[in-house]
């Protein structure tokens, strides 16, 4: 049986609520209650537009992904990888297909934990949450530390700091954080209960803050996810309708996935920024490494 770490009884803090009204607890039970009905590509993926438009997005997330480690040095026996926001356990899978075998996961659902136990019973998992300034982890445990589609969705900043202290103090020195995020050059960011897009200046200062230098970015979708980045009213108007038909129907969604996919994996890699979620790959500051990061 694998290792499961249990935090449940952690004491949450409750900062900035007059900035935004959710607490860290409502915001646990919602991904509790979301990934209990939905352990797939719908309950981790964009909400509202179906499975398999969702699962086109998800083609795209593991190309890029495939893309980035290209440019990293990886031993599959001696790389040691955590997989921050595990969910539905995708990146777990893309680990696994890399040959990784000292790999481990974290979530703060149960659900995702629980599923994730017995899915993949050679790995170890934690119930955590990684906004925790006591998390009870170890230092300088990992080589490479994953948290895809996981920042954003911190809304409190004191919080994001936190998370980003843990996922710097959790890397060995020279390890590397690959991370995904919207990484706005504008001040109009789009925050919500769950979902707070922060400009390239904050975050950049907040990864320096926390010992962690910005190594470089990457687009992770072009025209497949809503353009948070971009004041450009065309591109909006075209999300809306992407949307608008992926909602019609599974059929339809999947048939708007199929469209777009081939267009946003060519787009992804001639274009070096994005005017949605892009991927970035961090060093814990102390050490560098010479390999540089392609596509």
């Amino acid at each position: 049986m694998p290792e499961i770490t249990d935090l449940s009884t952690i004491e949450y803090r409750n900062t900035s609520l007059q900035e935004h009204p959710i607490g860290k607890n409502v915001a646990q039970k919602f991904w509790e209650d979301r990934l209990r009905d939905n352990l797939n590509e719908s309950g981790t993926g964009c909400s509202g537009i179906g499975l398999q438009f969702n699962r086109w997005l998800y083609r795209l997330r593991a190309h890029r992904f495939r893309q980035i480690l290209t440019g990293l040095t990886i031993d599959p026996d001696k790389t040691r990888v955590l997989d921050v926001g595990s969910g539905a356990g995708f990146y777990i899978r893309q680990w696994r297909l890399q040959g990784v075998r000292q790999l481990e996961g974290l979530d703060f659902s149960k659900s995702s934990v629980g599923y994730l136990q017995a899915a993949y019973p050679e790995c170890t998992f934690h119930l955590a949450d990684v906004t925790d300034p006591d998390l009870a982890v170890p230092s300088a445990r990992y080589d490479i530390i994953t948290a895809f589609d996981v920042l954003f969705h911190i809304v409190d900043d004191e919080d994001y700091r936190a998370a980003l202290n843990n996922l710097c103090r959790m890397l060995k020195p020279g390890g590397v954080l690959i991370f995904s995020e919207n990484f706005t050059h504008h001040e109009h960011a789009r925050g919500g209960n769950y979902h707070y897009s922060r400009t390239l200046l904050q975050i950049g200062s907040m990864l320096e803050e926390a010992g962690l230098q910005l190594d470089c970015r990457r687009p992770m979708f072009i025209l497949m996810n809503a353009p948070d980045d971009s004041t450009s009213r065309l591109l909006h108007a075209c999300w809306r309708r992407v949307r608008f038909i992926a909602q019609r129907g599974e059929m339809f969604g999947w048939i708007m996935g199929a469209i777009l996919y081939p267009v946003d994996r060519m787009l992804t890699v001639l274009l070096n920024e994005s005017p949605t979620t892009e991927i970035a790959v961090c060093q814990r500051q102390g050490e560098r490494v010479d390999d540089q990061v392609s596509g």
